[in-house]
């Protein structure tokens, strides 16, 4: 079994995904901070006690990419020879384009990633979204760049903040 929101309820996953680095920074950011320390020990009712059951309801129901007649995105990026279903938990949430020869992608649709910083793909990128191909780079670094930038659907522009 892999972790996913539909099965958070899941305690046998949830302790083997509880020490992964997002769920644990997700996790965190409900419970009080005197309890940070803690998340280690505590039962998964206790956790799943201080999440609001709207937001429950909201991640049982997260997909785990987006696509329409144009577009396919998706947090890191995917596996080119596999079907977009079949896309490997570790593919879509941490692999690096280099790893999974993004510059291969042979459409048709355009794929939007995240994940990696532009910067780390064209140094000259820093703070700007990448198009490489069928492929659109939109991790601006936000954090040190200080630009945030979306991808509008179904136009396919990219707004980005000044």
């Amino acid at each position: 079994d892999r972790f996913s929101l539909q099965n958070l309820g899941d305690a046998d996953i949830f302790d083997r995904y509880r020490t992964v680095d997002f769920f644990v920074a997700t996790l965190q950011s409900y419970l009080p901070r005197e309890l940070h320390e803690h998340l280690l020990r505590l039962e998964l009712a206790e956790v799943l006690s201080y999440i609001l059951s709207t937001h429950l309801e909201f991640l049982a129901n997260l997909v785990p990419y987006y696509q329409d007649e144009e577009i396919i995105a998706i947090h890191a990026g995917l596996d080119i020879t596999l079907p977009l279903d079949e896309q490997p938990d570790d593919v879509r949430l941490r692999k690096r384009p280099w790893e999974l020869g993004l510059e291969h992608y042979p459409g048709p649709k355009w794929l939007a990633v995240g994940h990696t910083p532009t910067q780390q793909l064209e140094p000259t990128a820093f703070g700007k979204p990448l198009i490489q191909g069928r492929v659109l780079y939109m991790d601006t670094a936000p954090v040190s760049s200080g630009r945030l930038c979306a991808l509008h659907l179904p136009s396919l522009q990219i707004i980005c903040s000044d």
